[in-house]
């Protein structure tokens, strides 16, 4: 029998190429797994999540990670404050949780969290509504833009909001990933877009660092990175005209990214907020104008004629005749923001409020530098809003009708856009207002029975201090010292050597001290000079910032038991205890209930302060208060166990001593 043999196919060669081509292939795409894994497994990089967990209290909470912002920032070397609010995750049952999105205001610029917004739109919520479980969580990111917004937000939906809050659009151009800033990596949305899903890589991550490196050592220095203030970092030089390609296409970008976070709401059946922005246009020139690119030199020369003659007449106080100056100057060259801004200075001064505040907006809107949100981006804002689950604040309006000729100035803004502490106070109150109408948190009934805690009252329970006005006060003022307020670098006084809050202030802006270090030297500072008031309020700010120290509580408790407030101090102690069992808050407890004479709950409150570990001079504190306890229920035995105890562990404690002469007679 014959056996056919059979031979391969004549197209094995083909399989064979495709085989070797698929190998080819592979090779790089395992060479990036295989150096990804190395790189995470040897903790390369930041950890560039948006939350980190820590545990306070034996529980473990969410907070947000300081080191998030450097997946936008490369270039130019920044660490941002972030807000320490701590939530847990899974959300608790009945809990109403709010997150609050944007940039420097948001964070709080330059007061820090206490003076943002947030902060007071958490004191007013829980002010209205005592018996809900509400968190107000404050992820402002300083010289970030609506890219980090819709970032975030694609983000926060695992994490249950019950509403966001965004705040956003100031740094649109200059911002990290901004078309004009020094930290953007071109004007593409989807290039941008494209990084911020690669940024997550550590090879990648890798490549980013070595690029920058790269780049900053083969630039030139004073280029690259032009020292000063982080605006002047960012944006110094890039000047951007009105409506030129330029301006177009951030504003279409930010366009995008508001329909995506728009779109991310919905989806995620989360009611979104959003604020149109505040800017000082009554009380600060624009920073940056020049010439039309296409205007004649005979109309330069007649522009330049015609406002030198409006700023000798407004000088001289002839308001009407610089009115007329400014004018023919504004006429001659459309695009001039000083002559606009000139214009409306005297209208407004001649008593002409609607007019002017038609030209101080326009004035804003022709600066070439753009620090201050233009009419187009915040009418992009105001076009995002819907009947269902996208809402606006109009902060512009808000702050404005609070503001000399409607125009939001100097009274409520600190330079160009930072509200001050009232102007945050009344972008709380707006945002609250909107909640209110749309029923977000409660129906509006509910809202209008509960409204009835006047605003003044609101206002005295305030977070920030002295201390952090003073702190303000120094950003500010180094802020202005330098560009682009003034051509030069940031230079300012010295602070003097007996103003021992401006010391301590100083060393917060200089970034030596920790907000927590300077106000408990601001308590310590209050408390020494016996200002009752101030050194409450250094209490209360403390707490405020870190409501989970168990430590801070009995600390206020002590203090407020001092100032014989007695009900007020067991309610810190017992809010201590809630956190974790101490022998200060049981200390302190018993300290209350032996001066209202409630001797048998003043020796429980004791006696549970001994099972703590404490020093023996601690120690014998307690077992002298225990004592009297005793001594008042008339067990004298027992108070005397107690004091001689105390002598023992602690020989110097001269009340011990005292008290137990007295009562044996020896």
């Amino acid at each position: 029998m014959k056996h056919r043999t059979t031979s391969l196919p004549s197209s094995h060669p083909e399989h064979r190429r495709i085989a070797f081509t698929l190998v080819m292939l592979s090779v790089p795409v395992l060479f990036f797994l295989f150096s990804e894994a190395i790189l995470r497994a040897t903790g390369f990089g930041p950890n560039l999540s948006l939350f980190v967990t820590e545990t306070v209290n034996g529980q473990p909470y969410l907070v947000m990670n300081p080191a998030f912002a450097s997946r936008y920032f490369a270039r130019v070397p920044f660490h941002p404050q972030t807000a320490p609010d701590y939530f847990l995750e899974p959300k608790p049952p009945g809990t109403f949780r709010i997150f609050c999105l944007g940039g420097s205001t948001t964070a709080g610029f330059p007061y820090g969290p206490v003076g943002a917004f947030p902060s007071f739109l958490a004191d007013r919520v829980t002010s209205l509504f005592p018996e809900k479980s509400i968190e107000v969580i404050n992820l402002g990111v300083t010289a970030t833009n609506s890219f980090t917004v819709a970032d975030i937000m694609r983000e926060i939906g695992a994490y249950e909001p019950d509403l966001v809050i965004v705040y956003d659009g100031h740094n649109e151009f200059y911002g990290a990933l901004g078309v004009s800033s020094r930290e953007s990596i071109g004007q593409s949305r989807w290039i941008t877009k494209t990084y911020l899903r690669l940024i997550h890589s550590k090879v990648f991550l890798l490549l980013r660092d070595l690029t920058a490196g790269i780049t900053r050592l083969g630039a030139d220095a004073a280029s690259d990175d032009p020292g000063g203030t982080m605006m002047e970092k960012l944006a110094r030089g890039q000047y951007v005209a009105y409506r030129s390609p330029a301006y177009n296409r951030a504003l279409d970008i930010f366009k995008e990214n508001l329909a995506e976070i728009a779109a991310d709401a919905r989806d995620s059946h989360v009611p979104l907020i959003l604020g149109t922005q505040v800017s000082n246009l009554r009380d600060l020139p624009p920073f940056f104008s020049v010439f039309s690119d296409s205007l004649p030199s005979a109309q330069r020369l007649a522009f330049t004629l015609a406002y030198n003659a409006g700023m000798t007449s407004a000088l001289n106080g002839r308001w009407q005749d610089a009115l007329s100056s400014f004018r023919n100057a504004a006429a001659l060259d459309q695009g001039r923001a000083d002559a606009q801004f000139q214009t409306a200075r005297c209208l407004d001064t001649l008593g002409h409020k609607e007019e002017a505040r038609a030209w101080y907006f326009r004035a804003r809107d022709l600066d070439r530098l753009r620090f201050r949100t233009a009419g187009d981006f915040n009418e992009a804002i105001r076009r995002q809003a819907d009947t269902a689950s996208v809402f606006v604040a109009d902060m512009e309006e808000t702050l404005g009708a609070r503001a000399p000729a409607q125009v939001p100035g100097g009274t409520l803004i600190l330079e160009h856009l930072h509200p001050n502490l009232r102007g945050s106070f009344l972008l709380a109150k707006e945002y609250a207002r909107v909640m209110a109408y749309h029923g977000i948190l409660a129906p509006s009934p509910d809202w209008a029975r509960r409204d009835t805690i006047g605003d003044e009252s609101l206002w005295a329970r305030r977070g920030a201090t002295a201390l952090d006005e003073r702190i303000a006060d120094r950003r500010i003022q180094i802020l202005t010292s330098g560009w682009p307020f003034r051509d030069q670098n940031p230079i300012v006084p010295a602070v003097a050597d007996t103003d021992t809050l401006g010391q301590i202030a100083e060393q917060v802006t200089r970034g030596r001290w920790t907000w927590e270090r300077a106000h408990e030297a601001a308590l310590e500072f209050e408390a020494g000079r016996n200002d009752i008031a101030r050194t409450e309020a250094e209490y209360r700010v403390l707490l405020h910032q870190f409501p989970l120290s168990p430590a801070m509580h009995a600390r206020y408790g002590a203090f407020l038991a001092v100032c014989a407030r007695v009900a007020e101090a067991k309610a810190e102690f017992q809010s201590s205890l809630r956190l974790r069992e101490t022998a200060l808050a049981y200390r302190g407890l018993g300290n209350c209930a032996l001066g209202a004479g409630h001797f048998p709950e003043a020796m429980v409150d004791f006696q549970k302060s001994l099972a703590f570990t404490q020093s023996p001079q601690e120690q014998a504190g307690a077992r002298v208060m225990l004592s009297l306890a005793f001594l008042k229920t008339g067990d004298k035995p027992a108070c005397i166990a107690q004091l001689q105890e105390a002598c023992r562990l602690d020989p110097s404690n001269r009340q011990a001593r005292t008290l137990l002469q007295q009562i044996t007679g020896r």
